[in-house]
């Protein structure tokens, strides 16, 4: 059990450096907008199971990618170069949301996990203009999407999907090369959970992460 137990209407996160061996920094509180954000920022993330109780991780290491390390191996780079895809963004949002639905809530109920709760505070987060989201078409389908939110040049990545092989690469790249003209400087990956391959992963520790945290959220604010 973690040492921190969140009531719903105290919407203040414990240190991140709190956390146990497994990253866990809290239970409890609840899932909204204001709560997403505030994880956000606090250097923690929402990972539970529908049926569980709510719990917030703070893992060390810490999964991010840096913009400019973007690295794409040369037979991806000249696959999706003559792919017949094309590319929507962040107007086409709540539709690459229903598709991540349909991907991650196939499975067995597990933390990753698209909850109706969940999808709704990601729609207000959307309509006050903190989401980022690339969507993959073929032929009029969507095949991929990737999306999470935007807090000055810190991006909190949510859900990387896919049902068509490199889809998954495709809108990860493009959402990349968005948030770079955006002047987005790290992607919090939260944890290495895509299936996609490796286009330009890293790990730092935690220790790393929450200094830039920090340096970022006091600029920001």
């Amino acid at each position: 059990m973690p040492f921190f137990t969140l009531g719903k209407d105290d919407l203040k996160f414990p240190p991140a450096h709190f956390a146990d061996a497994d990253g866990l920094l809290a239970e409890g509180g609840d899932i909204t907008a204001d709560w997403l954000l505030e994880g956000y920022k606090s250097g923690a993330f929402l990972w539970a199971g529908p049926m569980d109780t709510l719990k917030w991780y703070s893992p060390d290491p810490r999964v991010v990618m840096f913009c400019e390390r973007l690295d794409l191996p040369k037979y991806l780079k000249d696959f999706l170069d003559f792919a017949p895809y094309t590319v929507t963004y962040s107007e086409d949002f709540e539709k690459g949301l229903a598709f991540c639905e349909s991907i991650e809530n196939e499975k067995p109920m597990y933390p990753g996990w698209i909850t109706g709760v969940f999808a709704q505070a990601y729609k207000e987060l959307n309509e006050r203009g903190y989401v980022r989201s690339a969507q993959v078409w073929k032929e009029g389908k969507m095949i991929g999407a990737a999306f999470g939110s935007k807090i000055g040049h810190l991006f909190f990545m949510e859900h990387v999907c896919e049902n068509d092989d490199y889809a998954g690469e495709l809108a990860l790249k493009s959402l990349v090369e968005l948030l770079a003209k955006e002047e987005v400087s790290l992607i919090d990956m939260h944890r290495d959970t895509t299936e996609t391959i490796d286009i330009g992963l890293s790990e730092i520790s935690k220790s790393e992460y929450l200094h830039i945290l920090r340096k970022f959220m006091a600029d920001y604010k």
